[in-house]
């Protein structure tokens, strides 16, 4: 994990039970990645296959994880990407036990995400509505703008970036059928706050939207 400006390793917050920690993939017990990949199951609301999180939690530069009591309960991953010339820190796979959902613990894995590979540009892809919400929500608090915005407006330059990650995205920043199937076996309808870029999608054709988020 090369960090050019490291922060501390872990923080507690709410109270002495939650603990956010960056972690050496590489060091995880199999037992670990059977609940990481328990997690996004549940979180998917079906089977994801096992070697499919080993994988991805593999590929990152940082996993972060969100334990409770000493258990795991939520985890994300991010790299570290160049594009563009640009220093982006990419938000992989972010997952939070459903039971721990509007307890606060999502905002703040992803606040110290955004802290853990210090970059003024952001991004990360999605089908759900809610992460689109919870990105939005971490530019605002963190000085970005994001785009798309929401009523649906590109920046010309998060979009040269999103192609610079994914040539054949949209003018939207829209990737069709990208993942070849809805991730989720129920992906969350768009609301009137997302509508604008959400509604865009085909989550079961595969469909999804890069966001990007830059201080400028």
């Amino acid at each position: 994990m090369d960090l050019e400006k490291p922060v501390q390793n872990a923080v507690t917050l709410l109270d002495e039970s939650v603990r956010i920690a960056a972690e050496n993939a590489h060091n995880l017990k199999h037992s670990q990645i059977v609940d990481l990949n328990r997690i996004t199951a549940r979180c998917f609301g079906k089977d994801v296959p096992l070697q499919e999180t080993i994988d991805h939690v593999h590929e990152a530069n940082v996993l972060t994880l969100l334990m409770v009591r000493g258990e795991i309960k939520g985890y994300g991953l991010n790299s570290k990407l160049v594009l563009n010339g640009t220093d982006v820190n990419y938000f992989g796979s972010g997952f939070i036990d459903p039971d721990l959902h509007n307890r606060r613990h999502y905002s703040a894995l992803n606040a110290y995400r955004d802290l853990i590979i210090q970059t003024d540009t952001i991004m990360t892809r999605t089908q759900n509505p809610k992460i689109y919400s919870a990105f939005r929500k971490l530019c605002f608090e963190s000085g970005r703008n994001s785009s798309p915005s929401s009523n649906g407006e590109i920046d010309e330059v998060s979009l040269s970036l999103a192609r610079a990650f994914f040539l054949g995205c949209t003018d939207e920043q829209i990737c069709r059928g990208v993942y070849g199937r809805e991730l989720m076996s129920a992906t969350p309808k768009p609301d009137e706050a997302t509508k604008h870029v959400m509604g865009k999608l085909d989550a079961s054709l595969g469909d999804a939207v890069i966001l990007v988020g830059r201080r400028t």
